[in-house]
């Protein structure tokens, strides 16, 4: 498992981006990822599609995707919370206090 706080200290730490794949140099392997403004290298000697993803995977994204896995799992731990006493309740009922519970989770959110 991938540690998530260490993923986001590190997205944090590097330069921000907005970030793009440029081909500055000759050759299949002659692509960089840069800073948007061209001004810093984030790194070189990349085929095409590795410059693409590498650009793409920049820190904004890799923490509104870290974000995202949080806010998941607060939905699902809600709804976890719920269903785990369903014995006490009919099942459209169970059904109705899950789907009150993710909507309830998500308002946090907001």
């Amino acid at each position: 498992m991938t540690d998530k706080e260490e993923l986001r200290r590190l997205a944090q730490a590097v330069t921000p981006g907005p970030w793009r794949a440029q081909h500055p140099f000759d050759g299949e392997r002659g692509w960089e990822v840069a800073e948007r403004t061209g001004l810093e290298q984030i790194c070189a000697g990349l085929t095409p599609t590795r410059a693409a993803f590498i650009a793409a995977a920049n820190p904004p994204t890799v923490i509104e995707l870290l974000d995202e896995i949080e806010r998941l799992r607060n939905v699902f731990e809600a709804a976890r919370r719920v269903l785990k006493h369903k014995g006490s309740y009919q099942p459209m009922t169970v059904l109705h206090k899950a789907v009150q519970a993710v909507m309830f989770a998500e308002q946090g959110d907001e």
